[in-house]
């Protein structure tokens, strides 16, 4: 039967045709069915068959996968000679060549900044059309959005800006003051039609439906979890006393009426946030907390100098002790203190203006910004359009800490990031020797762990680097703010070859070199990134390919990379 089903397999594809493939191909599956047919192999057999083709498969891919760039390394001398070791200086701090006591300039700095107010929307139509009724003196609440307005549930990426949206002290709630008659609808749900409620409440009324239970805008980065995540996250609860990664939503309740007389009326622009599930991370901390908030501002076309920022809460919530609260006062002082500028702005929590106002029934606000972009490490989707406003807050934050974003370092200075555990330089010592030696002449080569430094000392440090050499990860992204067509080198890692468990989220590839955030860094566009390269387990620290193990460098490919970056910036002076 199997050799009469193949030969009318066979006949149906017309000869010498381009479908001659195709039947060579379904022949042969089907033979081999047939021979497995024959073989008269139960269910449990031919499983069994199949898994150990499937080890045998991967075992083999695994060595050719490491052996596939072997080459590339022949041209670089080894690097496992001894030589003398160099002692690298800081480049900041006690002993360095920079002082730590220099002082910055605020003011003069901040002037050299363009004028971002250009992207502000203009003016909105206003005409009369005889048709409102009720005293002219009334006002009443408005808002404006971007992004997804057609489905409750969609409140990613949903960035707003709400005028007159009061605050009600003793609710401790958020008012939204809509007309009686003919108001305008929120949402126009694909399913629900119009939504005339920014909060939707499971068996509250008609409208929303029962089945609905949303707010409106996101204020911090909420990342989709599956069913492993979430147990994760819940043994981290439950056992080491973490707090759960729960995101934190936000909307106003509808009062039909006007604004009552009794209220209080901040001008300016307010916004309001919530810190993100890992604060005492830099890398989340910059650009999945701060940084959306000054695109969030650009975006709608309010942005101000003089931000006020109200925190949903503080440093508290997520710290452990002082020092972890040190940290992320320092991080939130640092990189969203920024957006508050000089004028006199404030940086609070939301219990911090409650209680501000404690003895006021109604604060309403001149424009109040919620929601945003907050994510940007797990999918490069998110980063698209961004490169432009990346480089715009860097300008920001660099102007806010005393140190002129236009201005470009005279000499070279390649800084080494030394960093332990995770991710490391085994034979950073090695590395920073063989460096010195070969550009001590041309360039300052020094090195920093970051430690003690204010944000403000870092930013300075950073406006005298042309060359960076980091370990991927958290460690690097800081190094948005190096100066306009510096370079940067991140070291690369490696995904082991695995027999049970695919690639990560991040889509890597077994066996491959793989940079960690590409997705933010593909959008960085006034640094030059360069990539250090790891292709087998003798790239890594005894011999342990994963995430997060420590590199050991080839002092001659490093030394390569830097030269060929050390020419193209001569050459772009020389234009």
């Amino acid at each position: 039967e199997c050799e009469g089903v193949a030969r009318l397999k066979h006949d149906r594809q017309p000869p010498m045709t381009s479908g001659m493939h195709h039947t060579k191909t379904c022949g042969t599956r089907l033979a081999v069915l047939c021979w497995l047919a024959r073989q008269r192999l139960g269910p449990f057999r031919i499983v069994v068959l199949a898994f150990t083709v499937w080890v045998a498969v991967l075992l083999l891919t695994r060595g050719w996968e490491y052996r596939v760039y072997v080459d590339e390394e022949l041209e670089y001398p080894s690097t496992s000679e001894e030589a003398p070791l160099v002692d690298l200086p800081l480049c900041w701090g006690p002993g360095s060549a920079l002082a730590p006591e220099q002082t910055l300039s605020r003011d003069n700095a901040t002037a050299a900044l363009p004028d971002l107010s250009l992207f502000n929307r203009q003016a909105p139509i206003h005409i009369s059309s005889g048709q409102r009724g009720g005293p002219q003196q009334e006002r009443f609440s408005h808002f404006q959005c971007i992004g997804d307005l057609e489905d409750i549930h969609h409140l990613e990426d949903r960035s707003c800006v709400f005028t007159d949206v009061c605050y009600d002290v003793r609710e401790q709630d958020f008012v939204f003051f809509a007309p009686s008659t003919s108001p305008k609808p929120v949402l126009f749900d694909h399913k629900l039609g119009r939504q005339f409620s920014f909060r939707h409440r499971a068996g509250e009324g008609p409208d929303p439906p029962k089945t609905a239970d949303e707010d409106f805008v996101f204020l911090n980065f909420h990342k989709h979890q599956g069913p492993i995540e979430k147990v994760r996250q819940l043994w981290r609860a439950g056992v080491m006393g973490a707090p759960m990664a729960t995101p934190v939503t936000w909307s106003p309740r509808v009062h039909s009426g006007p604004i009552p007389a009794d209220h209080i009326r901040l001008p300016g622009v307010h916004l309001i946030n919530a810190p993100i599930r890992d604060p005492l991370n830099l890398g989340h901390a910059v650009w999945e907390d701060a940084f959306p908030a000054f695109l969030s501002m650009l975006l709608l076309g309010v942005y101000t100098p003089c931000l006020n920022i109200i925190r949903f809460s503080g440093c508290e919530r997520w710290s452990h002790n002082i020092t972890e609260m040190r940290l992320c006062s320092k991080f939130v002082d640092g990189f969203i203190g920024p957006l508050t500028g000089n004028c006199g702005s404030t940086l609070q929590t939301l219990a911090q203006f409650a209680d501000a106002y404690r003895e006021r029934n109604l604060v309403c606000f001149e424009k109040l910004v919620v929601g945003g972009t907050y994510g940007a490490f797990d999918d490069e989707r998110l980063n698209v359009g961004k490169d432009a406003f990346i480089s715009m807050y860097r300008n920001v934050v660099l102007a806010w800490h005393g140190v002129n974003p236009l201005e470009r370092p005279r000499s070279h200075q390649i800084l080494l990031v030394k960093k332990k555990g995770r991710r490391g330089i085994v034979n950073f010592e090695e590395v920073g020797s063989a460096l010195s030696r070969q550009f001590g002449n041309t360039a300052n080569v020094c090195y920093t762990n970051f430690l003690g430094l204010t944000i403000s000392e870092q930013m300075s440090m950073l406006a005298q680097t042309t060359i960076a050499v980091t370990p991927c990860g958290g460690a690097s992204l800081v190094f948005p703010f190096l100066p306009e067509g510096a370079y940067i080198i991140m070291v690369n890692y490696m995904l082991p070859q695995s027999l049970l468990f695919g690639p990560t989220a991040h889509n890597e590839c077994f066996g491959c070199s793989w940079t960690m955030d590409a997705e933010f860094w593909n959008h960085v566009r006034h640094v030059n990134k360069m990539l250090y390269q790891v292709f087998r387990p003798s790239d890594f620290e005894n011999n342990e390919v994963s995430r997060n193990s420590a590199v050991r460098i080839n002092t001659a490919r490093l030394v390569a990379l830097i030269e060929s970056a050390f020419r193209e910036m001569e050459m772009q002076v020389s234009e």
